[in-house]
Parts: structure tokens; sequence; C-alpha cells
């Protein structure tokens, strides 16, 4: 985080400074969302942890832009260093509401395969990119779900039968995604020998994913 020591800028300077900064916070943590106003977003293949302390460290960051955001005085901003003061200052209060409710991914992780999901047919139907780039970006995401499933299992707690039932049709849906996944990408058979082996490893990991949170059902029944 760039601290601002608005003291010795102007209010102007310094939401320049903030603004910059927040902009590479944000790419880092939400690479495969849509840009809020001005803000742009990275189309590469990163995941948003579920890790623990990833979601600390989140909230923490989030905590601390805030603070430095309230030491700026919009009213002495441009019209455009306005409107993006609006825009961070919606993202934050957003972004805090929602971090206040992640105690739902241990309940639901559903929502985290909702998370995957998502991520994977932004990039599959991003329009104006590059076939080559987009399979790359493909795959990275790829190579990392398997990573984003293990978090989860250590995240989750307990869950209900309707949770579960909720967990395979998700499943289903990931899988299908999968199996289709050879419509968007470059022709290239190294690349599609490599993805169709990332494929078979991520049904194989969700079907042991499916297994451990059955273990996980409440009262076990």
């Amino acid at each position: 985080i760039f601290l601002i020591s608005s003291c010795s800028n102007s209010h102007q300077d310094s939401f320049d400074l903030l603004f910059n900064a927040f902009k590479k916070w944000y790419v880092n943590y939400n690479p495969v969302l849509r840009p809020i106003k001005t803000i742009k977003y990275n189309q590469h293949g990163e995941l948003q942890s579920f890790d623990h302390n990833d979601l600390e460290e989140y909230n923490e960051d989030l905590m601390k832009f805030k603070i430095e955001l309230s030491q700026i005085n919009k009213n002495k901003l441009s019209s455009n260093q306005y409107s993006n003061y609006l825009a961070i200052q919606q993202y934050i209060e957003h972004s805090l509401l929602l971090y206040k409710y992640k105690k739902q991914y241990q309940t639901n992780p559903s929502m985290i395969l909702n998370h995957i999901h998502n991520g994977l047919k932004f990039l599959i139907f991003s329009e104006n990119v590059d076939i080559d780039l987009k399979t790359e970006y493909i795959i990275s995401r790829l190579e990392k779900t398997s990573t984003l499933l293990k978090q989860s299992k250590k995240l989750v707690n307990q869950i209900s039968n309707y949770e579960y039932n909720n967990l395979n049709e998700m499943i289903n849906h990931l899988i299908l995604t999968l199996q289709n996944i050879y419509l968007y990408i470059s022709f290239d058979p190294n690349k599609i020998d490599y993805i169709d082996l990332l494929v078979k490893e991520i049904v194989n990991d969700l079907n042991i994913y499916s297994n451990n949170m059955k273990l996980k059902i409440k009262d076990n029944s």
C-alpha cells in the first residue's frame, strides 16, 4: 500500500498517488473482474485466493485505502478525479461489506466453485483478445484451479445436504465448460495436449473435492 502524506502534497497530487496504487492493487486481487469506472482490469489467469491469511490481508488493505481516501477532500479534486474517488469509495465499501460475509465460504463451497466457473467463462468469452493470448490466460487459470480447490477444502468446516447438492450441480456445470473449452483456444497441438492433461486433472480433483465435501455434511447425514 502506498501511504500518502497529504500534508506535503495537494489533494489532487495525493489522490493521483492513491489512485495509481489502488489500480495496481485492484488488478492484483481482481484480474478477471470488469472495471469499475476508469479502473482497468487484467485478463490474466490469476485467481483470487481463498486462503484465510490472504482474505485477512485483503481486508487490511481495504481498510488502509479507506483511511487514506478519507484524508483527501473530494471537493478539491478535478471532475475526473472526483469520479474516480467515488468509484474507489464505492468499491471499498462494497468489498468491506462482502468481507463480513466471507465466512459463508466455510459453509457454502459452491460459491468458490462459482467463482472459478465465472472467471473461466469470462476468459473464454472475452472479446477482442488474440486467440493465442487468450489460450495462455486459460492455461494459467487451469493451472491454478487445483490450488484453489485445496484452499477451499481447508476453509470449509461443514455443509448442509442442500449445499452439497448445489455443489455437485456446480461441479457438473464446471465440467461441461471444461469439456467445451477446446472450442475457444488456439489450434496448437502442444497446447491442446497440455490443456487436455489439465482438464483431466481438474475433473479428477473435482470428484475428489465432492467426496471430501460429503464428509463435511452437517451431522454426516
